[in-house]
């Protein structure tokens, strides 16, 4: 920027290829406004479109006819699903890592059973929470007869829990006139919620 000629002609700016350029009195920040008016419009749009990303934009489809679940997450968000729900008493103490991460594998024909020791209706809240929302951590077109065709997983009882099982309670959970998120669902929240702090 060269200074004003003692003569009070106007400062010459160098424009955005090197060149100098005159601008008349107040041009400078005009100029400046303008830019910052640009700069801003151009946050606006990011910032809508990360909105929209985020709350907005379709999840991915699952293949016609998936009958495994596709895990989204990491494998350190899978461990840290298996350990919370060991910890707080979803799942039977002798559950092991490699027993729980194969219900999620393309290859459920030698899965064990998961023995489930909450209600039929938490883990249809669970599968379900999982399976929505924009950014969801499976994928699977009807994860009920997924789990019931498998096998996946039994009730306190040790009987398998089948599709219609899981069918039921997830209606009981979405029906219009009494349907209640199940108790203890606030666990459930808070432990997704927890996993999402461990997304890559």
């Amino acid at each position: 920027m060269e200074k004003s000629n003692s003569n009070g002609s106007p400062k010459r700016w160098l424009d955005n290829r090197g060149k100098g350029k005159l601008l008349p009195d107040g041009g400078v920040k005009k100029s400046i406004k303008k830019a910052q008016k640009k700069f801003d419009q151009m946050q606006r749009d990011m910032m809508q479109e990360a909105i929209y990303e985020k709350l907005y934009k379709p999840k991915a489809t699952p293949p016609k006819g998936l009958n495994y679940f596709i895990w989204q997450g990491s494998e350190d968000q899978l461990e840290a699903l298996w350990q919370a729900l060991m910890r707080d008493g979803y799942i039977h103490s002798d559950t092991t890592k490699e027993d729980f991460r194969a219900i999620f594998s393309d290859d459920l024909t030698q899965c064990k059973a998961v023995k489930w020791t909450a209600s039929n209706r938490l883990l249809a809240y669970l599968f379900n929470q999982m399976n929505s929302g924009s950014n969801p951590l499976i994928l699977s077109g009807q994860w009920q007869s997924i789990i019931g065709k498998n096998k996946l997983f039994k009730n306190k009882a040790g009987k398998y829990l089948t599709a219609q099982d899981l069918a039921t309670a997830l209606n009981a959970i979405n029906d219009q006139l009494k349907g209640l998120n199940p108790k203890g669902s606030e666990k459930i929240d808070e432990i997704l919620e927890n996993l999402n702090t461990l997304r890559p």
